[in-house]
């Protein structure tokens, strides 16, 4: 059984270099990371606010270590460091596994900052449903509010590996620059 669903005609809501679908760490920090290059950045996030499992499901710890010495840097240092009195080495660091604690509510606090800092419009209390395609790649995702479904716009789409629904327009793409080399680097 086939169902036709006729062509639709919709505003575009939002316009970005890189589309983010999922503001827990690995999309803040991918969004973060492609704003501070230049790229222009749209993150869209299913629940009320930022920080994925980590601040909404209590998932509260963090893992940087290799039981025998820090080995995770980059932006997850820099929220612990702007966690400030929410964040706690465990006693051990860094011989244990879990390597520091947080409180969730203030870390939202922490995680929506640094995106807003970068320059990244994030949309909140929604659902990213289809892609949209454009020809041989995807052009557009719709997202999903109460009131009405709406496309955002992308050149390069990104999504946590747990959640990944959609490819880049391209299959492989670095952002150097400010701008998109359609090459990988390591």
């Amino acid at each position: 059984m086939m169902i036709h669903i006729a062509e639709q005609q919709a505003p575009v809501l939002a316009e970005c270099d890189v589309l983010v679908c999922g503001g827990g760490p690995a999309g803040i920090a991918a969004a973060v990371s492609a704003a501070r290059r230049g790229c222009k950045v749209v993150l869209l996030e299913r629940w009320a606010s930022v920080g994925g499992q980590a601040t909404n499901a209590l998932v509260n710890v963090w893992h940087t270590s290799d039981h025998v010495r820090q080995v995770i840097f980059g932006l997850m240092q820099e929220c612990i460091e702007r966690g400030g009195r929410w964040v706690r080495p465990w006693p051990d660091f860094p011989k244990h596994f879990e390597t520091h604690l947080f409180e969730p509510e203030p870390m939202k606090m922490v995680f929506q900052d640094l995106l807003d800092g970068a320059g990244v419009r994030t949309l909140c209390h929604l659902v990213a449903g289809d892609p949209v395609m454009e020809g041989r790649g995807y052009g557009a995702c719709w997202w999903i509010r109460k009131q009405a479904a709406r496309p955002c716009s992308a050149g390069l789409w990104w999504t946590p590996p747990a959640t990944a629904m959609w490819r880049p327009r391209r299959a492989c793409l670095s952002i150097s620059a400010g701008r998109t080399t359609g090459r990988c680097k390591a």
